[in-house]
Parts: C-alpha cells; sequence; structure tokens
C-alpha cells in the first residue's frame, strides 16, 4: 500500500542518516600534512572528493601550503614521496601560485598526471609559526611570531615563566630555564611587534591561544622583546618535574635517552642543576622511569659534576650496545639556595612546589630547621639561620610559613609547616641561611716494631676503632701513610652532616 511504501522510504532515509551522523567531510580544498615529524611537515594532500596528492611545485606553491595549514613559511620543499607514498587521487602534476592568492585552491592547476605517479608525491617542511632568534640554538633567542605572513616580536609587558612554558613547549623544547625582560638580552628587532599583555595560563598548546591585547596593539619598543632560554634536557614520566627518565635533544635527531652504562649522580647533578631543580638524591637505571624512544647517548664516565650543561658528559655517537630497557634517570633534591655568589652553600631558601619555585618565610625559622636543609642538601651541619630576606628578595610564592623541624627529618618537607602557598608574608621576610662543612682529621698511630704496618688485620682495627669514635656517618677520604719515624697512621676527613 501507499502507506507502506511511505513508511519504508522514512525508514531508509532514517538509517542513511544515522549511518552518516557525527561524520563531517572535509570542505573542498582543506589542506593536510601527513606522516611528517611534525604538524608543520609531511606529505601535500588536497581534499576533492578525496584526499589527493600532487606531482610537482616550487617552493612559491610550497609557501603558500605552509601559511593555510597555519605554520611558518616554508623551508623546503620534498620531492620523489620523501613522506611515503600516499594512496588517493593524483590531482596534478604542475601547481601553479603567484604567492598573492589567498587559497591554493584559487591557484593555476594542470589537470595532466600522465606523467606522474604517487612515487612523485611532494611533501613540505615548513617552519613552525614561532621562533627564537638570535640564541645559541633553536631553544634560546628573541621570541618572534609567524602572522599575517610578517614575523613579529612580543613585548615583555607581563612575560613570565609560564608564558615562557608554553613558547618552548611550542617550539619542542624543554622547559624554561632563564626569561629575559626589560632587556631585549637577544638584540632589538625591527618591524612589527605582534604581542603585548601576554597571559598564558599554562594549558595552550599554542601562543597564539594565550589572551593578549589583540594583534599589534601595543605599547612598548623593540627594547622590550621577551626573550627565553629553554632547556634542551628533560626529566620524564617522573612523581614530578625534578624527576623521571632523562631525555635529551639534538635538533638534528630529535628527542632521545642516556644509556646507563657509567651513570652516576655526578651526571645527575649536572642535570638537576640545569633544570634548577637542586642537585641529584638518586641516579637511576635500567629505564625505572619507563622506556623511551628515540637516539641513546653514551654517558662519559669523566664527567665531574661541575658542568654547566650535560651534553658536555655525553660522549660523541650514539650508545650501540645500549637499548631502551637501561636508560638513565635521576632524582633530584627540590630545595636550593639562592644567592648572587657562587656558593650553594649559602643563600635565601627555595623551595620547588606545583612546577614553580617559591620561598620560605622566616617566621619560626631555626637552627633545628636548617640543619636539615643544609643536610639535604650534602652542606654540612654548622648552620647560621638568617631572617628578613639576607641574601635579598626573591619572587613568585611563598611556599611555606612556620617551619617546624626537629632536625632528625631528612628532608625539609617532612617537617610542620603552615601548608603549602599559605603564607601571608612578603618576599622581604624571605628565610636565609648559611650553611658550613664541617673538616675533621682524626689521627691514630700505632709502632711499626711491634706491628707489620701493611697488615690488613691492623688497619681494620684502626677503622674499628674509628667506627666507634664517630658516632655520625659521613663522606670521607682514608689515606695510609708511613712516616719517617716508623709510625702508621690513617687520616680520615668527616664531613659532618
Amino acid at each position: 500500500s501507499v502507506m507502506k511504501m511511505l513508511f519504508l522510504l522514512s525508514f531508509i532515509l532514517l538509517l542513511d542518516n544515522v549511518e552518516n551522523a557525527g561524520v563531517v567531510k572535509p570542505t573542498l580544498g582543506s589542506i593536510q600534512l601527513v606522516d611528517g615529524t611534525s604538524s608543520c611537515s609531511g606529505r601535500v594532500e588536497i581534499y576533492t572528493d578525496d584526499w589527493g596528492t600532487i606531482c610537482d611545485m616550487d617552493a612559491t606553491e610550497g609557501n603558500m601550503i605552509c601559511m593555510e595549514v597555519g605554520c611558518g613559511p616554508l623551508s623546503v620543499v620534498k620531492k620523489s614521496a620523501f613522506f611515503g607514498e600516499g594512496s588517493g587521487p593524483l590531482l596534478t602534476d604542475d601547481l601553479n601560485c603567484f604567492g598573492n592568492e589567498n587559497l591554493v585552491m584559487e591557484c593555476e592547476w594542470d589537470n595532466h598526471t600522465d606523467a606522474c605517479d604517487h612515487s612523485n608525491d611532494v611533501g613540505v617542511i615548513c617552519d613552525p609559526i614561532v621562533r627564537l632568534w638570535g640564541g645559541s640554538s633553536i631553544c634560546s633567542g628573541r621570541v618572534e611570531i609567524f602572522h599575517n605572513r610578517v614575523w613579529g616580536t612580543v613585548c615583555d609587558n607581563g612575560w613570565d615563566t609560564v608564558d615562557a612554558a608554553v613558547v618552548c613547549k611550542q617550539q619542542g623544547c624543554g622547559k624554561p630555564t632563564t626569561v629575559y625582560s626589560n632587556a631585549a638580552v637577544f638584540g632589538s628587532a625591527s618591524g612589527q611587534i605582534w604581542m603585548d599583555g601576554l597571559s598564558c595560563t599554562g594549558r595552550e598548546d599554542s601562543v597564539e591561544e594565550c589572551t593578549f591585547n589583540g594583534w599589534g596593539v601595543v605599547s612598548c619598543t623593540h627594547a622590550d622583546d621577551a626573550g627565553l632560554i629553554c632547556a634542551e634536557v628533560a626529566l620524564v614520566d617522573g612523581d614530578d618535574a625534578c624527576s623521571g627518565r632523562v631525555e635529551i635533544l639534538y635538533p638534528k635527531w630529535g628527542w632521545g635517552t642516556i644509556c646507563d652504562e657509567d651513570w652516576n649522580l655526578l651526571g645527575g647533578d649536572v642535570i638537576c642543576k640545569e633544570l634548577g631543580c637542586g642537585s641529584a638524591i638518586y641516579a637511576t637505571t635500567g629505564s625505572t622511569f619507563n622506556k623511551g624512544t628515540g637516539p641513546i647517548w653514551t654517558f662519559n664516565k669523566n664527567c665531574s659534576g661541575a658542568e654547566s650543561h650535560v651534553k658536555s658528559c655525553l660522549a660523541i655517537g650514539t650508545a650501540n650496545t645500549c637499548n631502551h630497557n637501561k636508560e638513565a634517570g635521576v632524582v633530584c633534591r627540590q630545595v636550593r639556595l639562592a644567592s648572587a655568589s657562587n656558593n650553594s652553600c649559602q643563600g635565601t631558601v627555595q623551595v620547588y612546589h606545583d612546577g614553580q619555585w617559591g620561598s620560605m618565610c622566616h617566621n619560626g625559622w631555626d637552627v633545628a630547621d636548617g640543619v636539615v636543609l643544609c643536610r639535604e642538601l650534602g652542606c654540612g651541619g654548622n648552620v647560621q639561620p638568617l631572617p628578613n630576606a639576607f641574601f635579598g628578595q626573591t619572587a613568585g610564592k611563598v611556599w611555606m610559613d612556620y617551619v617546624g623541624c626537629t632536625s632528625e627529618e631528612s628532608n625539609l618537607r617532612d617537617c610542620e609547616f603552615g601548608g603549602w602557598g599559605k603564607s601571608t608574608c612578603s618576599h622581604a621576610y624571605d628565610a636565609g641561611v648559611v650553611c658550613k662543612i664541617i673538616r675533621n682529621v682524626l689521627r691514630f698511630e700505632v709502632t711499626a716494631s711491634e706491628v707489620n704496618p701493611n697488615s690488613p688485620t691492623v688497619k681494620n682495627q684502626i677503622l674499628d676503632k674509628l667506627r666507634q669514635e664517630i658516632q655520625k656517618t659521613g663522606e670521607y677520604t682514608v689515606n695510609w701513610r708511613i712516616q719517617s719515624n716508623k709510625l702508621v697512621f690513617q687520616e680520615k676527613t668527616i664531613f659532618d652532616p
């Protein structure tokens, strides 16, 4: 009947709508970059009725494509299926743009594809939309943004670590280690200033997603160009930003890991220092913090721990005998002393919490608290606590207040205090401390005529005597000597915690 036919037709149409629900086709002329190493590199595919590829084009067309997909200008056109072969239709073997078109679809197309196949598929590598200019690597320099086909700078009004972290992430670098403002440290640019009043939350993937005054709406000059240095080392898969698997960035190879052969605390110290995380507590092996990917670098066991960058501790070439089951990691102390001097055992107390360094208010700050801190830092046990920002005021959070240690705690976080960030103190009341190492030399003598000075038994007896005399443990060195008067003695230097 007619009613049955109408019902059947409606049912078929309804099913068709259900099957296609949620499937949104790309718009005609949409462009994507496929199988590249980032969102700004890959095989060029353009949507007509399906995603198709291009057999040939030059730099002008490549530049148009880079800007249409939201990247910076073209770095290079890659031909001969550099990013692998596509599988859709071949769209053209000759795309011609003048460069002033709004869209690639407005360019001239040659529909002849007889002379090409997917082995000719072209791709592009585009510059990112953000770059760091004038530094020693891609991870340091003046911040520049590519907008409206023009590079421009960022004003340093409000420029801080949170904003810098978004830029570093967008660059594929590690966390910011130094943030520059009011100085144009990497030189003053010329031309456009794109951003002012930048304010990021830290959750953005791109600096363009942050709040700012508007493109080109600025009240500054190029003397205020913002700059930064991002780390080329990171700690991954740890409990916090100061622990995890060690990863190193080499721009040519990307992020890689360090083989745990010969890995030690000295190497860990370099990394912790480079990341602003204090010094190393543990140097882990055996991929404790999960397995990484990429190249594996060889650690040089002669690393002294005094190096500024962990790359100085890596041998040339990858670790051919290593694998991702044998990767190095580190756990850093999350306290440090900040001062203008090079003495890491005196300064304003700073604690790392919730992704940022902050100070401690001097309320209740005393010798017992200082003993715990100095011991945690490996700086000895002779403590002089100092109030009222003696070493200068810091910036950022005041994390701790009314700290009350018994002096038996292993680290400052184990002590009682008023709660993270609960202080009402200003930085004028930042707590400081001077830690001093106590060095004692103990001397024991035996007469050579009565005993054999090289006897292990005698030496062990002396060591036992030392252990009885020394109640506290600490670092020490042992030196055996025979004096001219035929007396044998041992020197032991003790670093009193």
